[in-house]
């Protein structure tokens, strides 16, 4: 994999438009969906290793009345978890990526603030309620985290997860 990334490094600029796709990669594993190709960081410049991380929102301590009722992980993802209506989940994901809400099928209600960073637990954290008894679809996407100027892989992964309130 080194060769091919000093590779990219060398040619910086030289894949666009049409040429671009020639090195785009896209891999089907077990209902996960990779798509991706090489691309340069344009992430902002941080100070300190709490500030670089993958989350979308800033570090803060949000005052939630207590504890979700149920954690999810990226290993959860294909499979149906179940919560009592009326309760609150939570979204852990690792710091170590890019991670990025896409969309959800379902009536759980996105609190706020939503994927932020909690350096106690290095993750990216999304809490949702789920009001009433129904199943819900939600998909986050997770790209390599990278450090500005660097080539990396622009590969992105995307994970589905199922929630079943009743």
């Amino acid at each position: 994999m080194q060769p091919f990334l000093n590779f990219l490094k060398t040619r910086k600029g030289a894949f666009t438009g049409a040429a671009a796709g020639i090195v785009a990669v896209a891999i089907i594993v077990s209902g996960v969906i990779f798509i991706g190709r090489a691309r340069t960081s344009t992430q902002p410049s941080t100070t300190g290793a709490a500030a670089f991380n993958g989350c979308p929102g800033a570090a803060v301590q949000p005052n939630w009345p207590g504890n979700a009722a149920l954690t999810i992980a990226p290993a959860d993802a294909n499979s149906i978890k179940t919560i009592a209506a009326g309760n609150d989940l939570e979204f852990v994901l690792p710091s170590n990526a890019v991670w990025k809400f896409s969309r959800q099928n379902g009536n759980l209600q996105l609190l706020q603030p939503a994927g932020y960073f909690d350096s106690t637990r290095s993750a990216c954290i999304w809490r949702f309620s789920a009001p009433s008894a129904g199943e819900s679809q939600l998909y986050f996407t997770r790209q390599m985290l990278c450090k500005p100027g660097n080539v990396c892989s622009g590969i992105i992964i995307l994970y589905t997860f199922t929630i079943q309130a009743q």
